[in-house]
């Protein structure tokens, strides 16, 4: 299964697997992840009892510790980009693992730890995935693999969609979303050749949307 396709924020490569700096941030989320485990797995003496490995941190909504030997990750949040309740968020990604893991591309999430007082966004605690990030160009055809795949994903019966959105129209939905992230570009100070880069992409998006949208109309 070519799972490198999947350039997922919780993959990581063996060159990944360096000693990262403990800074004092990690180090307090170490302990309380610990913490958290001892909570709510007592039993689970392999996860209580792991070496916990912080992985460095790519992105804006989540750090990662790796539970050495587990073949798990904790996926710990710092915010939701959806603006949802530290439980509601938990369970929405959850729900969307649960998905798209059926098309053997994505990993899966076996467990959540529910917010408490020492984690206080909760945690999801997530299959690793061994690999690399997705290269370009070699690895295109295998990321257009994973994309078909979870195209393939037969709809739920709209009774069992949620909690996911279930846009009435997705590229509404889309729109929305996009212009409501780039009101707030003016202030994000780009480099000049981004700004460009994305006011270019931004353009061919508004002709595409507005093609669908007169087609959807007509």
């Amino acid at each position: 299964m070519p799972k490198a396709a999947l350039s997922h924020a919780q993959s990581r490569s063996n060159n990944f697997r360096h000693v990262f700096p403990v800074t004092t941030h990690t180090h307090q989320l170490i302990q309380a992840l610990r913490a958290a485990l001892s909570e709510k797995f007592p039993a689970q003496t392999a996860w209580t009892q792991a070496h916990l490995e912080p992985l460095k941190a790519k992105g804006l909504a989540h750090d990662h510790i790796r539970l050495a030997g587990t073949g798990l990750l904790a996926r710990i949040p710092k915010q939701s980009q959806m603006q949802l309740p530290a439980l509601e968020n938990l369970q929405y990604q959850q729900a969307c693992f649960h998905r798209a893991s059926a098309a053997g591309f994505a990993p899966q999430c076996l467990r959540i730890i529910t917010p408490c007082a020492r984690l206080p966004r909760g945690a999801l605690m997530v299959q690793e995935i061994l690999g690399r990030a997705a290269q370009l160009p070699q690895d295109l055809a295998l990321m257009a693999s994973s994309m078909a795949a979870l195209h393939r994903i037969n709809l739920p019966p709209e009774a069992s969609r949620a909690p996911l959105l279930n846009a009435p129209d997705p590229l509404q939905a889309m729109w929305d979303e996009v212009s409501a992230q780039a009101a707030f570009l003016p202030q994000a100070d780009l480099a000049p050749s981004v700004a460009a880069r994305f006011k270019q992409s931004w353009r061919g998006f508004k002709r595409c949307a507005w093609a669908a949208l007169a087609l959807c109309a007509a």
